[in-house]
């Protein structure tokens, strides 16, 4: 179990927000405040500050590959003989980058705010219910990983 939770933390959405729902008590240390910005702990911060130079880079890299695969062909660096060490390079920095990943997973994992939302989100994702939509309304998130309430695919006529 803790297993599935750890990976549902490394693959879980970015949380931004929580709100308090009004007849939810105050917790301790947030006196009179309705909500309170998620607060991820150091590492988790810089992980994901990590993770997103990355993205950033592979999409530069995605989007100008054409122009730079014309250069490498035309000065003769496309051969087998200096892709290997290219491609030693990048297992690396993909092994690297897998690390990271997994301590950002970690340390969201020892977060209790963010192990209550996640175990929110995946009630909600099992049973889509009113009273469990009201529970994730308490959350700011990523909103491509919010429940899908209707599929195209679910009409049967035509």
């Amino acid at each position: 179990m803790a297993g599935w939770m750890w990976l549902r933390c490394l693959l879980g959405p970015h949380l931004q927000r929580i709100h308090r729902s009004p007849d939810q008590s105050r917790p301790e240390g947030r006196p009179g405040r309705r909500g309170w910005n998620y607060q991820p702990s150091g590492l988790e911060r810089h992980a994901d500050s990590i993770l997103g130079w990355a993205s950033t880079l592979w999409s530069l890299s995605y989007y100008s590959s054409p122009l730079l695969l014309c250069y490498l062909y035309r000065k003769g660096y496309i051969c087998s003989s200096k892709l290997v060490p290219v491609s030693q390079y990048v297992g690396t920095v993909l092994v690297c980058l897998l690390g990271v990943a997994c301590l950002r997973g970690w340390e969201r994992w020892r977060n209790s705010e963010y192990l209550q939302f996640i175990s929110i989100l995946e009630e909600n994702k099992s049973s889509n219910t009113a009273a469990n939509k009201k529970k994730l309304r308490c959350y700011d998130f990523d909103f491509s990983n919010w429940p899908t309430d209707f599929s195209w695919t679910e009409v049967n006529s035509p």
